[in-house]
């Protein structure tokens, strides 16, 4: 913990928990920007608790020592999913693409400096599974309510329980 302050002032660390209901507690009350989360707490795991909560406006990085549950994670929205031993140096370089992202200006920037030479890709979870959808065949999002359907080109329709705020 020492080490993630020294070296990435960015991070301020507002709670810490070290189960499910502490967790639920310090998520719901202090509505973090960035969850620093594991696999496993003392009484359950990181999928139980965002299972649980009730704030969900936030990024989430994964830090844990397995490595199998990365496709898990990435179906609840993570950010980033980094391997025990932690290596600060990725942590940094993760909470740096966070921080950009948050600034409007650089949004455009970092989309297309990230995807060029390559289609951009963006992982989405539908009631068949978890699937990656090139984002120049995306035409158009529509929302209703708290979920959205992604348009593609060839008449494909996706539905999928996010918001559009979910897909910014």
């Amino acid at each position: 913990r020492e080490e993630i302050k020294e070296q990435i002032p960015a991070i301020r660390v507002i709670a810490e928990a070290d189960s499910v209901e502490t967790g639920i507690v310090a998520i719901d009350d202090y509505r973090p920007d960035l969850v620093l989360l594991d696999i496993n707490l003392g009484n359950g795991s990181g999928f139980d608790l965002l299972q649980r909560i009730t704030f969900h406006n936030f990024k989430i990085i994964f830090l844990t020592a397995y490595d199998q549950h990365a496709l898990k994670a990435f179906r609840f929205n993570a950010f980033d999913y980094l391997i025990k031993p932690l290596n600060v140096e990725d942590l940094k370089k993760s909470v740096e693409r966070i921080t950009e992202m948050n600034e409007p200006e650089n949004l455009l920037r970092n989309f297309l400096s990230n995807h060029s030479g390559n289609p951009a890709k963006i992982p989405v979870s539908t009631q068949e599974g978890f699937t990656f959808l090139n984002v120049d065949e995306i035409i158009r999002c529509q929302s209703d309510s708290n979920y959205t359907t992604i348009f593609c080109s060839g008449g494909e329709k996706i539905f999928v329980a996010k918001t559009l705020k979910d897909f910014e």
